[in-house]
């Protein structure tokens, strides 16, 4: 780890994906989501990249992301492909200098 703030680096659905984990430098904005039943809930964030805009799920984890809503962010994560979309999955979070 990267010396960061946990989000579900300790949880045992986590380590057991086999995606790997890997960094990403962004800022972390807040996600309009309509629920319905077609909708995954749990998508409140999205992570805004050199490399595009990740949706981040944030189940359970709001207490510890929201204080880094619109801060420059580095953040260990796995992508991970569900019902055909890409999302992260945070390990940890750190907000970066900006």
């Amino acid at each position: 780890m990267c010396g960061c703030e946990p989000v579900f680096a300790d949880r045992d659905w986590y380590r057991a994906r086999p995606e790997r984990t890997e960094r990403f430098d962004g800022t972390l904005e807040p996600r309009a989501t309509v629920l319905g039943p077609a909708t995954r809930g749990g998508l409140d964030y999205t992570l805004v990249s050199a490399d595009g805009r990740w949706p981040v799920y944030a189940a359970g984890a709001e207490d510890v992301l929201g204080p880094h809503l619109g801060r420059p962010v580095t953040v260990e994560a796995k992508v991970v492909a569900v019902d055909g979309t890409d999302e992260l999955w945070i390990a940890s979070i750190r907000t970066s200098p900006g």
